[in-house]
């Protein structure tokens, strides 16, 4: 083994005593209690075979019989001793279990929920599901039972061991000869099973991204008849999964086999040579049964520790994704200082900067010189630079591809530009925390997504201190009360996802949760394209409410829904061909606004 191997190598494990630490720290007590349980059983079990002996040796002397009484309570005592601590620590360590994964599956939500958009562009949301609970259901039984189980049965093993020794040295130096030798030959096995477990999760989690996504598009898949097509790629993805959980399987059986084989031989050796000994008067019946019924108890042992070294195996992996994934960091960035930079979810800033975030009112907005482009692609906007008030609404117009989506994305600060700066209210979005801008800028979207959850829910974000009054005056505004109180049970009514509301329904909707998140920058994302005349009218009142007393941000195709804006700015191939006032450009018979317009009376009539 190379130099560079054993420092990856140490590296890795001080990363994985590191992850235990962190997650095993809060549930010190319950480790120490799980241990207690653990000790008291290893205890019962090896002090019995001694008591036995002495039953056995008593009963051959024909010693009296509450002698032979004493010694059997006693061993049913131990026994029943054993039985209690077995459930207490099975309630124990479950109880761990849930509460460490349930935990990390909290703490990897969270993470992924604050990672930017280029990473959820990249991973699916099936292969994220099998990262954040197939990975962690994995790690139940290590943080339940595997790191105290594995020392329990070790210490177990080692009594017995201890406890052979001092009976009958031969005997015990065999058995301990004969552990070595299958330890020495398993420590490998471990290994390689360790990368072949990480190999198979991965594969899942390939495979349940691939068909989460086809089933989300199946109707598109349906309509082009392409669905042998999905189910060829699917294929491929079978095989790999199925292939690699073979050959992870293979190697944990393998060092089951090799555990088989060494405590097979241990218990030939312990019978060949206490049947010598018995033979030649130099140890008692009850001795050799007391060696004997040691070689089948630290058989437990020795199951359940290759048991976990399998389990072993698929958690280092499990552990290893895990930490990938914890140690992903959003491309969104803070900067408090030109030199310095801090997490996205930070909320320690300068006391001016704070200050001026608290202050609520319309923000301004401005782009300088911003040019971005999506990964490796070519750049989608070009040295972008405009200026919008405080308080004014801007309408941007553009055809498909120049840009006008990815403007909202930088305002709303899901992307970062690779050159210039987005400035909200005097400020750079990169010194300022996202929660502030989440909490100053709304989004509305073409896409409403609709929860399966309760009315009360969807409008809120199961956010549970928002009050009732709050909730119904911002269906008020956007004329959905009466709506939601004709509901079988009005706040409480379960909404399907996607199929329970019209899209007009649901755009109203995302409309009252903008109400109630009550933001000072409003950015609406082609809004209402999906919508017909009719309905889209029915949602220009709540949208001039909305806009009242606030800047906003307008992306439409049609250019009805940009007429009461105050500028408007028309993109092309990601630069700026227009901007101005829109009453102004409307007079100019030469500006590409009234171009568009006299284009689309006349298509129109």
């Amino acid at each position: 083994m190379n130099i560079k191997t054993k420092v990856a190598n140490t590296t890795n494990i001080r990363k994985e005593q590191s992850f235990q630490r962190r997650y095993l720290s809060p549930e010190a007590g319950r480790l120490l209690l799980l241990a207690a349980f653990l000790t008291a059983s290893i205890a019962a079990q090896i002090i019995n075979p001694l008591i036995m002996r002495h039953f056995i040796d008593a009963a051959q002397a024909h010693r009296p019989l509450f002698v032979l009484t004493r010694a059997a309570l006693l061993f049913l005592s131990l026994a029943l001793l054993f039985q209690v601590t077995a459930v207490a620590e099975t309630y124990v360590a479950e109880l761990v279990g849930w509460r460490v994964t349930n935990q990390m599956r909290s703490d990897l939500t969270r993470h992924c929920l604050n990672l930017d958009m280029s990473f959820h562009k990249t991973h699916l949301p099936g292969e994220m599901i099998e990262r954040i609970d197939g990975d962690v259901s994995t790690l139940s039984n290590y943080f339940s039972r595997l790191v105290v189980s594995i020392g329990a049965n070790a210490l177990l093993a080692l009594g017995v061991l201890i406890t052979i020794i001092c009976v009958n040295p031969p005997i015990g130096l065999c058995i301990v000869g004969l552990l070595v030798v299958g330890g020495v030959v398993l420590l490998p096995v471990q290994k390689r099973g360790a990368a072949a477990s990480k190999a198979s999760r991965q594969a899942s989690s390939d495979q349940f991204g691939f068909i989460e996504e086809r089933i989300s598009g199946a109707e598109d898949i349906r309509a082009c008849g392409a669905t042998e097509y999905a189910l060829s790629r699917l294929y491929p993805l079978m095989r790999a999964f199925y292939e690699t959980t073979v050959r992870s399987w293979l190697l944990g059986q393998t060092g089951w086999a090799v555990i088989n084989v060494t405590f097979g031989l241990a218990q030939v050796t312990a019978l060949l040579i206490g049947a010598y000994f018995f033979l030649h008067h130099r140890m008692t019946l009850g001795t050799l049964f007391l060696l004997f019924d040691y070689t089948l108890l630290i058989v437990t042992p020795l199951e359940q520790l290759a048991n976990q070294m399998q389990n072993l195996q698929q958690a280092s992996g499990s552990v290893e994704r895990i930490q990938e994934l914890l140690q992903t960091r959003s491309a969104l960035q803070i900067r408090s200082r030109p030199d310095e930079f801090i997490s996205p979810d930070a909320t320690l800033l300068s006391t001016a900067t704070e200050q001026s975030l608290r202050v609520k009112g319309a923000l301004s907005i401005e782009l300088d010189s911003v040019t971005f482009g999506y990964e490796a692609a070519a750049p989608v906007l070009h040295n972008l630079s405009f200026r919008l008030a405080a308080g004014r609404t801007l309408g941007v117009l553009g055809r498909t591809g120049s840009g006008k989506t990815t403007l909202l994305r930088l305002l709303f600060r899901l992307y970062d530009p690779q050159a210039g700066r987005v400035v909200l209210g005097g400020q750079s979005v990169a010194d300022l925390p996202l929660s502030s801008i989440r909490a100053r800028v709304g989004l509305v979207t073409q896409d409403v997504q609709i929860f399966h959850a309760s009315v009360r829910d969807n409008l809120t974000f199961f956010n549970t201190s928002i009050a009732d009054s709050q909730i119904r005056a911002s269906l008020e505004e956007v004329g959905m009360w009466k709506w939601c109180a004709a509901l079988p049970q009005g706040l409480e009514t379960v909404l399907e996802a996607g199929g329970s509301l019209s899209a007009g329904e649901a755009q109203l909707l995302s409309l009252a949760r903008v109400f109630l998140k009550d933001p000072d920058l409003i950015l609406f994302d082609e809004f209402s394209s999906r919508l017909d005349p009719a309905t889209e009218a029915s949602l220009r009142h709540a949208v001039d409410r909305l806009l009242a007393g606030r800047t906003a941000v307008i992306v439409a195709h049609r250019l009805e829904t940009v007429r009461r804006v105050d500028e408007i700015l028309v993109l092309e191939d990601g630069r700026i061909r227009e901007h101005g006032d829109r009453i102004a450009l409307t007079g100019d018979d030469l500006s590409q606004y009234a171009k568009l317009l006299s284009l689309d009376q006349k298509e129109a009539s």
